[in-house]
């Protein structure tokens, strides 16, 4: 669910000035890519100029905003294919995805440098504010409002905000998640009560662990009653993933900014 606010990104109306408040975090890009990389970002070792964002932004309209993907349909599922999926190898394991899909998606490596280049946007409360002031003012323009209904963007933010405000009612709901962050890193398996027994059982490994699993146990750390709206939701892995980046609170206010633009 990073697409809905990376989409920020992607759709930048670029200029210099711009360019430079724009921080990523190219960490892990080998040096025997990084020629590769500056050649098909148009970028100066691996440094971001104007031409690398008109790349992004051509590659995310062709993608990120079709109307859909080998597998299915939607911003999520469309950021699930054309930048989860199409991860380099050289991303650590525990970073790309290891379920049923893994290694099906077989865009050539330069277009996978793109989905990385668009992956590694630094994602601090700072920076992911500076990157909606920018877009502001022309999303509408952008992603028009059909377009917005047919990603099924509009159910995504909803309920994004819905879910955020359940989750602030809890008392140390920050703590918490962080905690079903740290467990979900290393966890292999589930316990589950039936009502007459506990046991666990590990994740089937044609799947690997999935979302569901995930809200499973992040629901369960935030105490969440069974029969509320977002018990199991994966709604709650985006929360726990912007918990864990620091910019919670910054998201759910741009997310409300773009929930009036589009009533």
């Amino acid at each position: 669910m990073k697409a809905l606010f990376l989409l920020f990104t992607i759709l930048l109306m670029t200029c210099s000035s711009q360019i430079e408040s724009i921080s990523t975090n190219y960490f892990d890009l080998p040096n025997q890519f990084i020629d590769t990389f500056d050649n098909t970002l148009k970028s100066d070792n691996a440094k971001l100029s104007e031409e690398s964002f008109k790349v992004i932004k051509k590659y995310s309209l062709q993608y990120l905003l079709a109307s859909n993907n080998p597998v299915s349909r939607g911003i999520i599922s469309n950021y699930f294919w054309y930048v989860y999926n199409a991860l380099p190898q050289f991303v650590a394991d525990d970073e790309r995805h290891q379920g049923y899909y893994a290694d099906q998606n077989d865009q050539p490596f330069e277009q996978k440098l793109i989905a990385y280049a668009i992956y590694r946007i630094d994602r601090s409360p700072q920076n992911i504010q500076n990157i909606f002031n920018f877009l502001k003012p022309n999303l509408t323009k952008l992603v028009s409002e059909e377009k917005y209904d047919e990603l099924d963007i509009r159910v995504q933010v909803n309920g994004l905000i819905d879910c955020y405000e359940e989750i602030i009612k809890t008392s140390d709901y920050k703590k918490l998640l962080s905690d079903a962050y740290i467990y979900s890193d290393t966890v292999t398996g589930m316990t589950y009560n039936d009502g007459d027994e506990v046991y666990f059982e590990k994740f089937n490994s044609a799947y690997g662990f999935t979302g569901y699993d995930l809200a499973e146990i992040i629901s369960n750390f935030l105490n969440l009653d069974r029969y509320t709206n977002f018990y199991g939701s994966p709604l709650l892995s985006f929360w726990m993933r912007r918990n864990n980046e620091g910019n919670m609170e910054t998201v759910y206010e741009i997310l409300k900014e773009i929930q009036l633009m589009y009533k």
